[in-house]
């Protein structure tokens, strides 16, 4: 690591609440105050802010002084030196793997070590499976409120690793949920559901196993609120309209973004299927098998509509996959349909009617 000191200007007067750079003649100097700025960077950082500031030197004419020497540097070069030195360097720097070479057993037992941590619990494919394609689910519960994170992403015997974090509170507060147990597409419904299928690795005071029991002894109901679905079905609909519009488009333009929509919107499509039919989503591999099992002619057409290059037939294909994906909700509008998203008060109805009001037709006529 190497230090690099920049020399900023501030003003005695707060200029819209900042503190600016010295720029040259722009402030006058019984106003202003020197700062000088630390920063630990990388070495090869350093160098780069270094010679940036060398090529800069000669010939430049206005600017902000930068360093300890006088020379004006322009700004948008400051501009440049400051996110290369302070913006990249700390938050986009992920952290060696410190458990890449560990076994997940040896994990487990270095964070039953530590006094914070109340309970392990493992969800998943990975413990069950000797497949090196599947990772590792790990849910940490911590004494401690608020935490400062909710999730991460690390490496654990040369397997991928998810890690979530609850609290100690908030496990306590699931064993005192009353029944029916209303599942939700929230932070509390997720950590029902992992609950539901994973194994107890580490229990401090066996406050983990007796949530889980609880939790898996209570009837369950599965909330899907309205206004989700609409949104859901609403949305659909919209993309298709725009996607017939831009592949029959004659300019390329409107073909190639029609490509680049299909890039997202199949994959709204397949949340949307689960979710009107009041499932959660709970990633790609189950919902392979959930079709698989349950609606394998949806996974053909889904699989036939990802793959297939014809522009026109992948949208004939794309609009059955939104057809039967919100068949439960009332699949695609008719054509020349207008659909008022709700506002702030009433629902879709209200939001209808206001457009025909605007028009003169308060009775829908």
């Amino acid at each position: 690591m190497a230090i690099l000191r920049l020399r900023w200007q501030r003003s005695s007067v707060v200029e819209q609440g900042t503190h600016k750079p010295r720029v040259g003649g722009s402030i006058p100097p019984a106003a202003t105050k020197a700062r000088n700025r630390i920063y630990l960077v990388s070495e090869g950082r350093r160098r780069a802010a270094f010679s940036l500031f060398q090529r800069r030197k000669s010939g430049a004419t206005s600017g902000t002084s930068f360093g300890n020497s006088p020379t004006p540097v322009g700004r948008s070069q400051e501009l440049n030196v400051l996110a290369l030195v302070v913006f990249n360097w700390s938050m986009f720097t992920p952290l060696p793997s410190p458990t890449a070479a560990l076994t997940l057993e040896e994990v487990v037992a270095r964070l039953a070590a530590c006094p914070l941590v109340s309970g392990v619990f493992l969800f998943g494919a990975a413990p069950a499976s000797p497949s090196a394609a599947n990772d590792y689910d790990i849910l940490v519960v911590a004494d401690k409120d608020p935490l400062p994170t909710r999730s991460g992403i690390t490496w654990i015997d040369g397997r991928l690793a998810d890690l979530v974090f609850t609290s100690t509170a908030e496990i306590a507060q699931l064993g005192e949920l009353p029944s029916p147990l209303r599942l939700t597409d929230d932070w509390c419904g997720r950590l029902i559901r992992w609950l539901a299928v994973g194994t107890v690795a580490f229990d401090r005071e066996g406050l983990l196993g007796r949530v889980r029991d609880h939790l898996r002894s209570l009837p369950q109901e599965v909330e899907a609120p309205e206004a989700e679905l609409y949104r859901r079905w609403d949305h659909a609909n919209y993309n298709v309209a725009q996607s017939r519009r831009y592949v029959a488009a004659d300019d390329l333009i409107y073909r190639e973004a029609f490509d680049l929509r299909m890039t997202y919107q199949l994959g709204e499509a397949m949340v949307d299927y689960f979710r009107v039919r009041r499932l959660f989503w709970e990633g790609e591999k189950e919902a392979i098998r959930y079709w698989e099992r349950s609606d394998p002619e949806f996974k053909q057409l889904f699989f036939a509509c990802l793959y297939e290059r014809d522009r026109s037939r992948r949208f004939e294909l794309y609009c059955e996959v939104v057809a039967r994906a919100l068949a439960p909700v009332g699949g695609i509008w008719p054509p020349y349909s207008t659909s008022m998203a709700p506002g702030a008060t009433g629902g879709a109805e209200a939001a209808n009617r206001f457009w025909l009001l605007l028009l003169g037709q308060p009775q829908g006529e």
